[in-house]
């Protein structure tokens, strides 16, 4: 049980880092940088500042709107 929810984990970390392009090959210059960031962060806050988990969720949220809103007015 444990290894198949970390499998489904894994599988969920790599769509969200590098897409579902059914491409096997993890590439450095497709990395999704700004998803990278607000996994650190959030990684950050519930390891280290022990950050409640659904206040961590609704941060990387305003997170993601905040680099799709800014990466558009460039």
């Amino acid at each position: 049980v444990v290894a198949m929810i970390g499998s489904a984990g894994i599988s969920i970390l790599i769509t969200a880092f590098w897409g579902s392009e059914g491409d096997t090959v993890i590439r450095l210059a497709q990395t999704n940088w700004s998803l990278v960031v607000i996994f650190a962060v959030c990684v950050v806050l519930l390891q280290k500042f022990k950050r409640n988990p659904v206040a961590v969720m609704v941060a990387a949220g305003v997170m993601k709107v905040a680099f799709a809103f800014f990466g558009q007015i460039r």
